[in-house]
């Protein structure tokens, strides 16, 4: 099939804007700058030492690699929105518990600043200890276990003490012919003491009340589903990132008026449109902490749908095929005659009670249009999709002799549709159906062409074939569609 026979939808790929400022530089060692990170074991304890004694925070982010981790206390442990602190996360508190600044917190309260903070103790427990590669944390690391005594001030706030034991995990880098082996800790795990410490803290819940992580960055594009009309989109924010490294959940909002889908892990999600025209999309980014931000994007759904010209009675049943198959209302009102009529079986005026035996154009339309807006209509689940896999001629055309139908061609057909119709039943119908053709003359480039239309549709679909709760015949399925939206 060419592409112009295709609907299409223009997405317009977007980098999601943020109302957020993000998170400042970051710490440690640039390309290019000094190598700050300690040259032996002794060092790196003793840089950590200075680091929380003078708040320095430079000194601090030259002992952390880029795997570093921190975790809690097992008491901590469901204060945490995380299994543990990654490097940018514990950079970020410890920038603010030294930045001297009161600090609001990831959970919306205001932190007063710490104006001091005096290194009691600082004592080695044991010796350092290689562990193992099968060590379930931080395995091939060199491990030690530190006492520790930390007594922050606050001037507007009471003072805090800190204390009981860390344990440091540091690997080495080891060093070539032009210099030494270089240590970084990849790891630290809490054992403060809260029971012995002022006011029952732990180093773990200082950090996650200075804890201010920065919100994500959306991003996201669309593009048409192959084969659907360009009617369902696919959107992606996977290239969607947060300044922590952390993965996110998303929701979307497809429609202005629409509903905020459920927050979800995957990244990507697809979305068919009933109506065309420009549709504005909202994407909602949020971490593990809470912070969430929004990106919005533009989406033209814009059904190009070429029909063909109907010089043959034969057109006029593909025209109507493909109409139902792309829910084009537009495309299935310029195949129906003004005179048009769609006859009842009888079978269906009885069981349904019908109050006639036939639609006319009017009420046929108004039917048609409910089923492909793709809404709800009454209590009647909306339309998803409609295939229509079969359709074949039984006979030829031939003149009509039906005083219904006059002054046109008739032909039989063998078809089957399904309905599809997402969180409810699938209606598959099929059967028979006695078409209708008329035509009148018109004029293309210049030469006189006849135009023909539908004038007439009898229904002689199988009874009881539907699979779901309703007999569904072609005329059931038009009269369940009747109601105005």
């Amino acid at each position: 099939m060419c592409a112009s026979q295709w609907a299409k939808a223009a997405a317009l790929v977007l980098l999601c804007s943020v109302v957020f400022s993000g998170c400042g530089d970051d710490d440690g060692t640039s390309p290019g700058e000094t190598d700050l990170r300690p040259t032996s074991l002794a060092e790196l304890a003793g840089t950590y030492h200075h680091a929380f004694d003078s708040m320095d925070n430079a000194a601090y982010a030259s002992l952390l690699d880029t795997s570093f981790e921190f975790i809690p206390h097992p008491d901590d442990e469901y204060f945490f929105p995380v299994s543990s602190l990654n490097r940018a996360e514990d950079l970020q508190s410890i920038r603010n518990i030294f930045s001297g600044l009161p600090t609001m917190s990831y959970d919306g309260v205001l932190r007063p600043a710490v104006s001091d903070i005096t290194v009691s103790v600082w004592d080695p427990q044991t010796d350092w200890t290689v562990l193992p590669d099968d060590y379930p944390i931080f395995p091939s690391t060199l491990s030690r276990l530190y006492a520790f005594q930390f007594v922050i001030m606050r001037p507007s706030a009471s003072t805090v003490t800190i204390q009981g034991e860390q344990v440091l995990y540091v690997k080495e880098d080891p060093g070539s012919s032009r210099g030494p082996s270089h240590y970084a800790l990849v790891g630290l795990r809490d054992l403060s003491n809260p029971a012995k410490a002022g006011l029952g803290t732990t180093l773990g819940e200082i950090k996650l009340d200075y804890m201010s992580s920065s919100p994500p960055e959306p991003v996201c594009t669309a593009s048409v589903v192959e084969g659907s009309f360009g009617r369902r989109i696919a959107f992606d924010a996977c290239s969607s990132s947060d300044p922590e490294g952390r993965p996110c959940r998303f929701r979307w909002r497809f429609e202005p008026a629409g509903s905020w889908t459920s927050w979800a892990e995957n990244c990507q999600v697809k979305h068919t449109y009933s109506i065309y025209g420009q549709k504005s999309v909202l994407l909602e980014v949020r971490d593990p902490w809470g912070y969430a931000a929004q990106g919005s994007l533009q989406v033209d759904v814009q059904y190009e749908y070429e029909e063909l010209f109907p010089d043959t009675p034969d057109k006029v049943i593909q025209n109507l095929r493909s109409a139902y198959q792309q829910m084009n209302i537009d495309a299935y009102r310029h195949i129906l005659h003004p005179n048009f009529v769609f006859k009842f079986q009888q079978y269906d005026i009885d069981n349904l009670n019908l109050p006639s035996d036939h639609f006319t154009r009017e009420e046929d339309l108004a039917s048609t249009e409910n089923m492909f807006s793709g809404q709800i209509v009454g209590e009647v689940p909306a339309v998803g999709s409609i295939s229509w896999p079969m359709l074949e001629g039984i006979s030829v055309w031939e003149t009509s002799y039906n005083p219904e139908y006059p002054n046109s061609q008739r032909r039989l057909y063998s078809f089957a549709i399904n309905i599809t119709r997402p969180g409810a039943t699938t209606l598959i119908f099929h059967g028979q159906q006695e078409f209708y053709v008329t035509s009148r003359d018109s004029m293309v480039d210049g030469s006189p062409t006849p135009y023909w239309q539908l004038l007439g549709q009898v229904d002689l679909s199988d009874t009881g074939v539907a699979r779901g709760t309703e007999d569904a015949t072609w005329g059931v399925i038009k009269w369940l569609y009747r109601y105005a939206r």
